[in-house]
């Protein structure tokens, strides 16, 4: 009998053995993938911030752009062009549904819209700084002509001694800003909202923020029940960047947010708190579960390392949908510059699939000039320096040219070296598309196709800025009685005539010889 009781003690010793080993692993296996998730659902919230500043960025600067080209048109800088003419002209740029009035001020702020109003704008500030000589957009205006939120985009108008004359102002519908804060979806009750550094809330998403905020914009400091988003709102003004916590209605939200570049618009997003850690509560009730089964603890280990696969499937899932919904392009590079993955939307766009694209080295499909800037931001973040907005097109498939804004960053191993490069880029082809056409309309003239004034003075004064000891001569040519010309035979016969004399003249232009049309 003695026998057989000592291996009924060693069988139960081994038992015992067996349920601490299987404890101790599960706590380590918890406690290393809990803060996997943790790493996990910051990296998704902060994403979503990222894409929503990145795509509020591309939206402003697309604006400022469009405006700051108009500006310089002939015709507004042209003193002998009449006031007429002048909206008549910036009437038929109105192509865009968002560009809703455009005005024309001068040094005194009185201003003429297209449409014929009368407005006085020398009190605001988009206006002082077009003034100074910088394009900038507003903070949301109340338009009592098209009775919307806008926002006013303004851009200084130089005169031929290149000071500044006054200022073009364009009102732009305020929807799209809001479509970008609306697009942020990482889950269920997700909230997000621009505010500025003044306190004012620019757009927002959410029944919560609707019913904050006073007809001033503002988060009254005592209204009941918001006095904790309004801490948010102030910890947002205050750190610019980071994240902070607020609760509305009993429930606890998380929220990270991030200065827009080149403004003093902050982009917040929040989503509540059971929602950010369900899947570890899901995860610690399990292994608890689990741990007590130590009988099947071989079972364990595989449902177990399968769902937990599953779930940060879901969430990468979810971090690639974000920037899918905000139109953003996401690509991983390994240390040799081959591609890794790429989101669905850099793959649409480029008409590759994933079997081919992650057989490219992604240097292979960037334009030769381009190439030298894309070796500048590996050096760059193989030291772990971040790159923001590099302008670096992809050749797609088909050879056309897609124009994307890259933003940068490494992945570290624990080693802190590099191991993998991410870039997530917004597709820019359109605003470049649009400056091209635009900026040909400001510099060449539409008649004969060559330069005009504008450009012909600032080839000029680019010679003389150099120093340059060679001569220089400037002829200018006039017809006499051209007036006639129209009279008798039409304007068609004119244009004819304007360019057939111009063929003949372009005849002599070479590399030192310009040739430009002072039209009018």
């Amino acid at each position: 009998m003695l026998p057989k009781t000592k291996l009924k003690i060693k069988l139960n010793s081994s038992t015992y053995v067996i349920i601490i080993l299987a404890i101790v692993f599960n706590v380590a296996f918890y406690a290393y993938v809990y803060k996997a998730l943790v790493s996990l659902t910051d990296q998704l919230i902060s994403k979503a911030v990222n894409a929503g500043t990145i795509a509020s960025e591309s939206l402003i600067k697309q604006k400022d752009i469009e405006v700051d080209i108009l500006a310089k048109l002939d015709a507004l800088a042209d003193d002998s062009v009449p006031l007429s003419d002048k909206l008549d002209i910036l009437n038929s740029y109105k192509g865009k549904k968002e560009m809703l009035r455009i005005f024309l001020v001068d040094a005194n702020g009185y201003a003429i819209s297209n449409y014929g109003e009368e407005l006085n704008f020398k009190s605001y500030d988009f206006f002082k700084r077009a003034l100074q000589g910088s394009t900038s957009i507003s903070e949301p205006i109340y338009s009592y002509h098209e009775k919307i939120w806008v926002t006013a985009a303004a851009a200084p108008i130089y005169n031929a001694d290149h000071r500044v004359k006054g200022a073009l102002v364009v009102f732009y519908d305020i929807k799209e800003l809001r479509d970008v804060v609306q697009n942020i979806d990482i889950g269920v009750d997700t909230v997000s909202f621009i505010t500025n550094t003044d306190g004012i809330v620019v757009v927002g998403n959410a029944e919560e923020i609707t019913k904050a905020v006073t007809s001033a914009g503002t988060i009254p400091k005592n209204k009941e029940g918001f006095q904790s988003l309004r801490n948010l709102q102030y910890r947002a003004i205050e750190l610019l960047n980071g994240t902070g916590e607020y609760t509305y209605n009993g429930v606890k939200k998380y929220a990270a947010f991030e200065r827009i570049q080149d403004s003093n618009w902050i982009l917040v997003v929040a989503v509540p708190v059971e929602n950010v850690y369900r899947n570890i509560n899901y995860l610690s009730y399990t292994i608890t579960v689990v741990t007590v089964c130590v009988v099947c603890i071989g079972i364990f280990f595989s449902l177990r390392s399968g769902r937990l696969n599953k779930n940060l499937a879901v969430e990468k899932t979810k971090m690639s949908g974000v920037l899918d919904s905000a139109n953003m392009f996401s690509i991983e590079l390994d240390a040799g510059r081959k591609v890794i993955q790429a989101n669905r939307n850099f793959l649409r766009h480029t008409g590759f699939t994933k079997h081919e694209l992650t057989n490219i080295n992604l240097v292979d499909i960037i334009p030769e000039n381009y190439k030298n800037d894309f070796y500048t931001i590996v050096n760059k973040i193989m030291n772990e320096e971040a790159t923001n907005e590099i302008d670096i097109p992809i050749v797609t498939k088909d050879g056309t040219l897609l124009y994307i804004l890259w933003n940068s960053c490494n992945l570290n191993d624990k080693h802190s070296k590099a191991v993998t490069i991410e870039m997530i880029g917004t597709n820019i082809t359109g605003i470049k598309e649009y400056e091209q056409k635009i900026q040909r309309l400001a510099y060449f003239d539409q008649l004969t196709g060559l330069n005009n004034v504008t450009f012909l003075s600032e080839y000029a004064n680019s010679i003389i800025a150099s120093g340059s000891k060679k001569r220089m001569a400037i002829i200018y040519l006039d017809m006499d009685n051209f007036k006639y010309v129209n009279d008798m035979f039409g304007h068609s016969v004119g244009d004819t005539f304007i360019v057939d004399i111009f063929n003949r003249i372009t005849s002599i232009e070479n590399e030192k010889v310009k040739v430009s049309r002072h039209g009018g």
